[in-house]
């Protein structure tokens, strides 16, 4: 039985991982100071352009941009980070492990990082028609409180 249990377990957990997904709309926060740093602004777009290819843009503002816009296709990451060039300073995209967020660190000046967070347009939950109360809840709660259930089943065993 309690075998059993661990492989519910084990299948659970791998079936609640959730891919990354880089696609979306993205609002940049404003801790990025324009008077001395080039920040994004603006929404920012990444979108499919080929199975391994987004194309990435964003508007740009402060004293050290060189232009006004970023846009650039670049390969797909396959991990949950990847590093750009803006205005000839490699800023590092670090995606959360939810894909709701963006966080972009400049590798030069620490002043000048900032948040992106996907628009909620661009995000999916899982919905259940029974309560309002589940169609609150993400795919990532319900498999929290499933793996809970599961763990405290084995506890009970």
């Amino acid at each position: 039985m309690q075998t059993h249990i661990i492989l519910l377990l084990i299948l659970s957990f791998i079936g609640c991982v959730q891919p990354q997904n880089w696609v979306g709309t993205y609002t940049p926060d404003s801790s990025c100071p324009t008077a001395s740093c080039c920040c994004i602004s603006g929404q920012v777009v990444v979108t499919t352009v080929s199975a391994n290819m987004v194309s990435f843009t964003a508007g740009l503002s402060g004293i050290l941009c060189v232009s006004t816009t970023y846009a650039a296709n670049l390969t797909t990451p396959t991990t949950y980070a990847t590093t750009i060039s803006i205005s000839g300073i490699p800023v590092s995209l670090t995606l959360s492990s939810d894909s709701l967020s963006i966080t972009v660190t400049n590798s030069f000046i620490a002043s000048c990082d900032a948040t992106l967070t996907k628009n909620a347009a661009a995000t999916t939950a899982v919905t259940h028609t029974t309560s309002s109360f589940a169609n609150s809840i993400s795919q990532s709660n319900i498999c929290l409180l499933f793996i809970m259930a599961l763990i405290d089943l084995m506890r009970s065993v």
